[in-house]
């Protein structure tokens, strides 16, 4: 998911639940941006997120390749338009996250930013091999 306006409220632990992860939290010990909004009546405000999450990156889970909800192409459950499974084995980690502008703490609005009334939510991701490969970890010990 993108760009995500809402505050840690009932929808941001209803995101965490269901297994995404907020990626600037993440890089910074679990403190969210406390200021990224400032509302028409001069309010600051933490609202911003970038969530993801790792489901079907490393797993077997099924990866739904599809529009329809239903699985096949009536919605009727049906083979055709079929759910596929996710077979690789590659890691999502977040490398960096930060607000822009980075110069400026994002405990506060800052000073003379005027280009938006939210400050950007920038992060960057690595995909590579996951940390724990229980598949090489068999091979080592045959």
């Amino acid at each position: 998911l993108g760009d995500f306006n809402g505050g840690r409220d009932r929808v941001y632990s209803l995101f965490q639940k269901a297994g995404f992860i907020s990626s600037y939290g993440q890089q910074n010990g679990g403190k969210e941006a406390a200021v990224t909004h400032l509302t028409h009546e001069g309010t600051a405000v933490g609202v911003d997120f970038i969530w993801y999450r790792t489901w079907g990156l490393g797993s077997d889970k099924p990866h739904n390749n599809t529009n329809n909800q239903g699985g096949g192409a009536k919605g009727d459950g049906t083979d055709e338009n079929k759910s596929e499974k996710v077979k690789s084995k590659m890691a999502l980690a977040v490398s960096k996250s930060f607000a822009l502008p980075k110069k400026d703490s994002t405990e506060t609005w800052p000073s003379g930013f005027t280009e938006s009334d939210h400050r950007p939510i920038v992060s960057e991701f690595q995909l590579g091999a996951p940390h724990d490969d229980s598949d090489n970890n068999q091979d080592a010990s045959s």
